[in-house]
């Protein structure tokens, strides 16, 4: 995933990126972005999910769980292998 985010805001972000699991590169071919790393989507998501409830702004206590309950995956098992 790349990220195209200023130098400050890059390091308020660090504790949330470490804390997911993933971690931060650089792309030589795009020197100007930031690309974030992770082992799977999993990690991915959390990472969403722990920015978007650092920036509550517009999210709803609902929302905030739906976003805790999205990341276990879905309860239909047909579904899960795509998980």
């Amino acid at each position: 995933m790349y990220f195209a985010v200023d130098k400050e805001r890059a390091h308020r972000l660090v504790p949330l990126v470490r804390a997911s699991g993933c971690g931060f590169n650089f792309d030589p071919e795009r020197p100007n972005l930031i690309l974030i790393e992770a082992p799977s989507i999993i990690e991915t998501m959390l990472l969403a999910e722990n920015i978007l409830l650092s920036f509550p702004s517009g999210l709803s206590v609902e929302h905030r769980a739906m976003l805790s309950e999205c990341r276990n995956g879905p309860d239909n098992p047909d579904q899960a292998t795509l998980w």
